[in-house]
């Protein structure tokens, strides 16, 4: 399917879409309009039958690139660093009942930065923890 600018003016490559700013929306492409057809037939018979084929417009479905709103952003961020901290949670649950987790300091820092992250992203103030950096 074609991917096409928010105008619908200009052929857009995929490659070319940052989909962090930008999402895909299905959509319409007009390519033109169909007249009224008159179809004349002649039947065996020797009789002509006209058959009528209303007009139509024909489209083509497309993708339009449409521009992220500042929201959309952050809730999409959020998403991606609530992954990593769910990551990070289940490392730190390990090491508590137990096992072994390599680098367990460095991950710690990092949920308790991405933690705070994600609470400024939320709008809320961060926690008052001090990360040490390892």
């Amino acid at each position: 399917m074609r991917i096409f600018n928010i105008e619908k003016t200009k052929e857009i490559d995929i490659n070319d879409i940052n989909l962090n700013d930008y999402r895909l929306a299905e959509d319409k492409l007009f390519i033109c309009s169909i007249d009224e057809e008159k179809t004349v037939v002649y039947n065996d018979d020797g009789s002509i039958t006209t058959k009528f084929e209303p007009a139509y417009d024909k489209y083509e479905d497309i993708l339009v690139c449409e521009p992220l709103m500042e929201e959309e952003k952050n809730n999409s961020l959020i998403c991606e660093k609530e992954k990593r901290l769910n990551q990070l949670t289940q490392d730190i649950i390990q090491s508590i009942v137990g096992e072994v987790v390599p680098n367990l300091e460095n991950r710690k820092s990092e949920f308790i930065k991405l933690h705070n992250e994600i609470r400024i992203l939320k709008k809320m103030s961060p926690r008052k923890i001090v990360v040490d950096e390892v």
